[in-house]
């Protein structure tokens, strides 16, 4: 008999910022120096990836919707917490 584990990811939304001079927008993790990232986080139950996009980079960078326009969307990215963080996280089937 074999067991296998299935893998679960949890929703997230990353935005990729571009200035119109081309500056890219990438960001300090606050808790991990050194740690750099896009603005990110988890969809929440209830909502739609656009609006944990929105909500995700008002809360780390300060910018409302009407700051900035979505220009284009990707799908299908997927990673592993590290495993001390895994417990910590709340994941959606």
């Amino acid at each position: 008999m074999y067991l296998v584990a299935m893998v679960r990811y949890r929703p997230n939304v990353a935005a990729v910022v571009v200035n119109a001079a081309g500056r890219l927008l990438i960001c300090e993790r606050a808790s991990i120096p050194g740690a750099w990232q896009f603005p990110q986080g988890g969809v929440d139950m209830g909502e739609s990836p656009e609006q944990a996009l929105f909500r995700e980079v008002r809360e780390e960078v300060g910018l409302e919707p009407r700051h900035y326009k979505v220009i284009g969307q990707r799908t299908g990215y997927r990673y592993l917490y590290p495993q001390d963080v895994r417990g910590k996280k709340r994941v959606i089937t």
